[in-house]
């Protein structure tokens, strides 16, 4: 008697996809496979997953190249002979047993008054069932709502995967509203309009967006809806940043680094920042798993650097440098995506001073930093570090508090890796004329109050004096 054919499904390898798309087969169907040999390409939303046999056998689709397959579905079995194929059934069922819904064909009101939801009552009622509508696949999200809302034994129709959306969808179904009820009670509900919201009398050509694009859409969307998104910038002083690159002795050391090492250390000290607000409660992370966004040009993508507060500045330049080296070669994997609780998108370097970054699902922050700029013809450079959190967790203040934080930790550096200045001289005049005080002709700070507060003296040829940076700047 053959064995019970083996599925082979797709992992759950990341929490925000429902399902995958099947890219390609890398054999036929029927065809003799060994265990471990790579049998399908899946496309999740941050990457392309390769699927292998578990088992030695022919192979059965069970799913199209090109198709939606829901988490945990199988996608072909692997039977011991090529007669197993013909008396294998090709229904298509979760790797897990799940719940089957079945919809109810006879309406019901229901009565408020009851608090049970309007579904169960269709049911308790006594509603006429359609039981030979063909039982259909759920994702486990889907399952999940199914249970939790105690969604009775009937089915959604059409043979395709059901996801939470669709589950809501049908336990939103249409109201029903007494006879005796007032006509002004009913509930009107918007009616989404078919037509695409584009300007009139302009042609217009439709692409498909990528699936990472999707979800990152579905992502964001989702942290906004959670989320009173607010933020604060704050310009900070570049001097600190450059002593440290020129002067820790780490190979290719990289400003990102240094803010992710400076950011990971301050999340403890502002644990509302490394958080998520869910029902009026306050969810604080465990863990400091930063978010990095990267972008070639193709897409946006942040791979997620775990236990940054715990890793040293050396170890982070490593660990940065080997996401950029597989990021390149593509060589990325899902796992590289999973478990952000902050994220910092650095566009230092595409020459944008300040924007204005989007707080992410599960999270209650992000730190964007921009290009360095100048002030009039002053040396001294400056960043724009704009935190946007959700102000459920913190406000204005803390997230100035931090800003500031983060500023005088990288101020540090300066003072740390910067030479010794050389002894302070009057400048040598000619004979008989007096010498020009080492001071600032505007505030009158001499040239030691300034160097404790990161400032200095610049020498000014009409008239012949000296003038501080900081009243240069207009301080």
């Amino acid at each position: 008697m053959a064995s019970e054919p083996t599925q082979i499904t797709v992992p759950r390898e990341t929490v925000n996809d429902e399902s995958v798309k099947l890219l390609r087969w890398h054999v036929n169907d029927g065809d003799k496979v060994t265990s471990g040999q790579a049998l399908a390409d899946v496309e999740t939303s941050k990457a392309v997953l390769e699927l292998e046999a578990t088992t030695d056998g022919f192979v059965k689709f069970l799913a199209k190249m090109g198709s939606e397959v829901g988490i945990g579905v199988a996608i072909c079995l692997i039977v011991d002979s090529l007669s197993d194929l013909d008396q294998t059934p090709v229904a298509n069922t979760p790797s897990v047993p799940e719940p089957v819904l079945q919809r109810a064909t006879t309406p019901v009101a229901t009565s408020a008054s009851n608090g049970s939801h309007p579904l169960s009552a269709k049911v308790l009622a006594g509603a006429s069932l359609d039981l030979s509508i063909k039982a259909v696949r759920f994702t486990p999200l889907a399952a999940k709502l199914a249970a939790e809302h105690g969604l009775s034994l009937e089915s959604f129709s059409g043979s395709r995967v059901v996801r939470s959306s669709d589950v809501r969808a049908f336990m939103d179904g249409p109201t029903v509203i007494p006879d005796s009820a007032p006509v002004e009670s009913k509930a009107v509900r918007p009616v989404q309009s078919d037509k695409p919201p584009v300007s009139t009398g302009v042609e217009v050509r439709w692409e498909e967006l990528p699936r990472r694009k999707l979800v990152e859409i579905k992502q964001i969307s989702a942290g906004m809806s959670n989320a009173l998104l607010s933020s604060v910038t704050l310009a900070v002083p570049t001097a600190g940043l450059k002593a440290a690159v020129a002067a820790s002795g780490i190979e290719d050391l990289s400003t990102s680094a240094i803010i992710l090492y400076e950011t990971a250390r301050l999340l403890r000290k502002h644990p509302m920042f490394n958080a998520v607000y869910w029902n009026s409660q306050a969810g604080l992370y465990e863990r400091v798993n930063i978010g990095w966004a990267l972008d070639d040009g193709s897409g946006l993508v942040v791979p997620v650097l775990e236990d940054v507060d715990k890793l040293s500045l050396s170890e982070i330049s490593d660990l940065t440098r080997d996401i950029i080296d597989r990021f390149v070669d593509g060589k990325l994997t899902v796992k590289d995506f999973v478990g952000a609780t902050f994220t910092l998108s650095d566009l230092s370097s595409e020459g944008v001073f300040s924007f204005a970054p989007l707080v992410s699902q599960g999270q209650a922050a992000i730190l964007g930093v921009g290009a360095e700029f100048f002030v009039g013809r002053s040396p001294i450079g400056f960043q724009n570090y704009t935190l946007a959190f959700d102000h459920q967790l913190g406000d204005g203040r803390m997230a100035a508090k931090f800003l500031q934080d983060l500023a005088e930790r990288l101020a540090g550096y300066e003072s740390t890796f910067s030479p010794p200045p050389a002894p302070l001289q009057e400048l040598p005049k000619p004979t008989g004329e007096p010498s020009v005080a080492r001071v600032c002709s505007e505030c009158y700070r001499d040239a030691n109050t300034l160097r404790d507060m990161k400032a200095y003296l610049l020498k000014a040829e009409s008239p012949d004096c000296y003038i501080c940076s900081l009243c240069l700047l207009g301080f």
